[in-house]
C-alpha cells in the first residue's frame, strides 16, 4: 500500500477554517480612467492612441484567460460539494466512518504537536493545503507588493505633474489676459496722446510732428512686444496641452496596472488569509518546523495513509473533481455547518474572480469601442489602423 503524502496538495481549495481577508488599502488611489485629449486627425497621435488601446486589449485578454482557468477550478469544487450532498445514506455512512477515523487520527496528531509551534492549526492546515505553491507564492506576492508600491509612487508623481501642468496652464492664461489688458491700455493711451497732440496743434498752432512720430514708434514697439509675448504664450499653451495629454495617457495605463495588481494581491491575501508577504513567510517557516515534528509520528501517519486512501477510493466512485481535497476537510463531510462555510468561501472566491474578469472585460470592450469610433470618424485611416492592430494580433 502506497503512502499518502500528507503535506502535499495539488489543487487550489482553501480549508473550511480559513477566513477571507477584507481590508481596505490605507492609501486610496483614484483608479477611474480619465479621458485623454488626442487630436485624432494627427497621424502620429492617432497611431499612438490606437496602439495604447491595443495594448489594453492584449493585457485584458491575458488577464481574463488566467482568471477564467481559476474560475473553472473553483466552480468544479462547488460541483463536488453538490455531488457529496446527493450521495445515498447507505454509502454516505461508510464515507462518514472513514472521515471520522481520519478526523480522530488528525486530532491525535494535533495533540502531539500542541505547544510546539507558533501558528494555529487553522494556519497550519492552510499551509499544508498549499505546500507546493507557497515558496513561489511568497516571491510572487512580495514582487506584487513592491510593484504596487512603485505604482503608487508613479501615480503620485504623475498626479503631481498633472497639477503642475494645470497650474502652468492657468499661469499662461493669466499672462495672456494681462497682455490683452495691456494692449487695450496701450491703444487707449496712444489714442489719448494723438487726441491731445491734435488739439494742441489745431488750437494753439504747436508743432506736433515729432511727438506724433515718437508716439507712433512707442506704440509700434509696444505692439511688437505684445505680439511676440502672445506668440510665446500660444506656443507654451500648445506644448502644455501635449504634456497634459501624455501625462493623462500614462496615468490611465498605470491605473489599469494598479487595479489589476491590487485585485491580484487581494485575491492572494484572501486565499492565504494573510495581510502581507512577510506574514506568509512567517507562517511558512513555522509550518516547516511543525512538519518536521509531524514526520516523527510514523505509526499515526501510516494509519492516516490507510484511511485517506480508502476515502479517496470511496469518493472516486462518484467521479469527484478532486477527491483528495476532502482528506483535509473531513470535518465538512461530517458537519453540515462546515460544508456551508466551504461553499460560502468558494462562492466568495468565485465572486472575486468574476469581478476581476468583469473589470478586464469592460476595459477590453471600451478599448474596442474607442478603436471602432476612430475607424468610423476617420475612414481614410482604416488601413493604417488595421496595420497597427495586426501588430498586436487583434481583429475587430
Amino acid at each position: 500500500m502506497g503512502k499518502f503524502k500528507w503535506f502535499k496538495r495539488k489543487k487550489n481549495v482553501e480549508t473550511p477554517q480559513e477566513k477571507m481577508l477584507q481590508e481596505e488599502a490605507e492609501v486610496q488611489v483614484q483608479t477611474e480612467l480619465e479621458e485623454e485629449k488626442v487630436n485624432i486627425k494627427n497621424p502620429a497621435e492617432r497611431k499612438a492612441y490606437v496602439s495604447q488601446h491595443c495594448e489594453q486589449i492584449v493585457e485584458a485578454t491575458k488577464q481574463m484567460d488566467e482568471f477564467r482557468k481559476e474560475y473553472e477550478a473553483v466552480t468544479a469544487y462547488l460541483s463536488d460539494i453538490q455531488v457529496l450532498d446527493r450521495i445515498p445514506e447507505s454509502s454516505r455512512n461508510e464515507i462518514d466512518d472513514t472521515a471520522r477515523n481520519i478526523l480522530t487520527l488528525t486530532r491525535e496528531r494535533e495533540r502531539f504537536q500542541n505547544g510546539q509551534t507558533k501558528i494555529t492549526q487553522k494556519q497550519y492546515k492552510l499551509m499544508e493545503a498549499y505546500e507546493d505553491e507557497i515558496p513561489n507564492e511568497v516571491k510572487k506576492i512580495n514582487a506584487k507588493e513592491a510593484y504596487q508600491t512603485a505604482l503608487k509612487k508613479d501615480l503620485a508623481t504623475l498626479e503631481g505633474e498633472k497639477h503642475s501642468l494645470s497650474y502652468e496652464q492657468s499661469e499662461i492664461t493669466g499672462r495672456q489676459g494681462f497682455l490683452k489688458l495691456t494692449s487695450t491700455v496701450v491703444c487707449f493711451l496712444t489714442a489719448a496722446v494723438f487726441l491731445v497732440l491734435f488739439l494742441l496743434s489745431y488750437n494753439m498752432d504747436v508743432e506736433a510732428k515729432n511727438p506724433f512720430i515718437l508716439t507712433v514708434l512707442l506704440a509700434l514697439v509696444c505692439a511688437a512686444y505684445i505680439a511676440n509675448e502672445a506668440r510665446k504664450n500660444r506656443v507654451d499653451m500648445h506644448l502644455n496641452q501635449r504634456k497634459m495629454t501624455k501625462a493623462i495617457g500614462l496615468m490611465n495605463r498605470v491605473k489599469i496596472r494598479y487595479v489589476n495588481n491590487q485585485l491580484s494581491l487581494d485575491y492572494s491575501y484572501a486565499k492565504f488569509n494573510i495581510k502581507s508577504s512577510m506574514q506568509l513567510t512567517f507562517f511558512w517557516e513555522e509550518y516547516m518546523k511543525q512538519k518536521d515534528i509531524n514526520n516523527r509520528y510514523k505509526e499515526n501517519t501510516e494509519n492516516l495513509n490507510y484511511y485517506s486512501e480508502k476515502l479517496v477510493k470511496q469518493l472516486k466512485d462518484y467521479r469527484l473533481h478532486d477527491p483528495e481535497v476532502w482528506i483535509h476537510q473531513c470535518l465538512a463531510i461530517l458537519e453540515p455547518k462546515e460544508m456551508v462555510e466551504i461553499r460560502h468561501r468558494l462562492n466568495i472566491r468565485r465572486q472575486k474572480l468574476r469581478e476581476r474578469m468583469d473589470y478586464n472585460t469592460q476595459r477590453k470592450e471600451e478599448s474596442v469601442l474607442k478603436i471602432k469610433d476612430i475607424l468610423k470618424e476617420n475612414p481614410e485611416a482604416k488601413e493604417e489602423i488595421i496595420v497597427t492592430m495586426k501588430k498586436y494580433n487583434i481583429n475587430l
